[in-house]
């Protein structure tokens, strides 16, 4: 993919020498062209923790980058999860380490979960705007009510642990 190309202003009755053609047919491919990550895990092991603070699922291979024009940025999670006793999990998406929720305390998905042999699934969407134009790391974060182990599965019997970030 070209890069953007700012034109030169035309006027009624010039001609647009092939060139310009070429130009044009390059930005639109540039603005179609979408910038996007799709993080899809299946290690064979799941996710485990006990934190009852806000921690990375997994800062290296759970992390979407993509270098961005200065879109707003649809980022979705698909995951399943589990835990060892009655809890309630939270999610929070990290940019730039930078929490989506700036902080609340219940980030942007959280239910409470029975400890049984349940797997809950959990999904959800947001869409970040504000975003500078360059490259801009997305990271799933995630917290207990207690200190009881939770579980993210992330092997082929409960499904792959999915990140995804797309610039709109």
């Amino acid at each position: 993919m070209g890069s953007y190309t700012s034109m030169t202003n035309l006027a009624t009755g010039d001609l647009v020498p092939e060139t310009d053609m070429d130009t044009i047919r390059t930005n639109i491919e540039y603005l179609l062209s979408p910038n996007h990550s799709v993080i899809k895990r299946n290690n064979g092991t799941d996710y485990t923790n006990t934190n009852t603070t806000w921690a990375a699922v997994d800062g290296t291979n759970l992390a979407a980058t993509i270098t961005t024009h200065g879109g707003p940025v649809l980022v979705s999670v698909n995951v399943n999860v589990a835990v060892a006793a009655n809890m309630t999990v939270y999610f929070d998406v990290y940019y730039d380490g930078t929490s989506y929720t700036a902080g609340h305390a219940n980030g942007i998905w959280f239910g409470n979960l029975a400890s049984t042999a349940t797997v809950n699934p959990v999904h959800f969407t947001i869409l970040i705007d504000g975003l500078a134009a360059g490259s801009h790391t997305f990271t799933l974060y995630w917290k207990g009510s207690a200190a009881n182990t939770k579980t993210m599965f992330s092997s082929a019997l409960y499904g792959t642990a999915k990140l995804s970030a797309i610039e709109l």
